[in-house]
């Protein structure tokens, strides 16, 4: 039996010349993180920079809170991501036709060692939208628990 363990997941967006903030709406979830071609960079305190970004990005948070495998298996939550996407599979492809890309990123957070396993279907249902599968592993904190 494995052990729980708690896990986030976002989905991630580039494209080098598109603004990106139509998939608020497309999608039906709002992003945390973004930005367009050509604005300018901020230093992480907010200050802003000379620089400019090089492309776009947009990032949605598609777990409100750190959840644990104990109340969804990370295997049924993407599952449910990927058919709440699979919709948009022409928009997401062309994305990746034109140089951009999308991800889900996994973050997990163990106290413990674990496993998960993604299966043959999963895994091609995440090769025909061409979106990656990008995994942090992380050691819990007291943090993960509030």
């Amino acid at each position: 039996m494995n052990l729980p363990y708690q896990y986030r997941v976002s989905l991630r967006i580039t494209h080098p010349s598109v603004d990106l903030s139509r998939f608020d709406s497309l999608l039906g979830i709002e992003s945390q993180w973004g930005w367009r071609v050509g604005d300018f960079k901020e230093t992480p305190s907010g200050v802003p920079s000379k620089e400019r970004h090089s492309s776009s990005y947009w990032c949605a948070e598609l777990t409100l809170s750190y959840t644990s495998t104990e109340e969804a298996t990370l295997e049924d939550f993407l599952q449910e991501w990927l058919d709440r996407l699979t919709p948009h599979q022409e928009l997401l492809a062309q994305i990746s036709e034109e140089g951009g890309g999308t991800e889900l990123f996994i973050g997990l957070f163990l106290e413990n060692a674990a496993a998960f396993s993604l299966s043959p279907i999963l895994l091609a249902q995440f090769a025909l939208l061409r979106m990656a599968l990008d995994v942090g592993i992380y050691p819990a904190t007291e943090d993960e628990d509030e």
